[in-house]
């Protein structure tokens, strides 16, 4: 009887995490506002690689110690080396 009566309720489970999971955000906002900023970080950190349009290992040597140009949002270091 009590295999029968646990696969008659499957959601239970489900229904409980839920729950806590909404008492956890109404409790605890500034928690639930961090808990939000670290999946951005993680996704973005995962997805970055794909949507960014540079080669991370190539280098592009340009003038030394140059300015923001269009070219170079950030400038140049000693070596030429886009700072973006």
């Amino acid at each position: 009887m009590t295999a029968a009566a646990s696969l008659s309720r499957p959601g239970g489970r489900v229904r409980s995490l839920r729950r806590s999971l909404w008492r956890f955000l109404r409790k605890q906002p500034l928690g639930s506002f961090g808990a939000v900023v670290v999946i951005v970080f993680i996704v973005l950190g995962a997805v970055g690689p794909y949507i960014v349009p540079f080669d991370t290992s190539a280098i592009a040597v340009g003038p030394r110690l140059s300015g923001p140009t269009l070219d170079h949002p950030f400038g140049t270091d000693a070596f030429g080396r886009d700072q973006f």
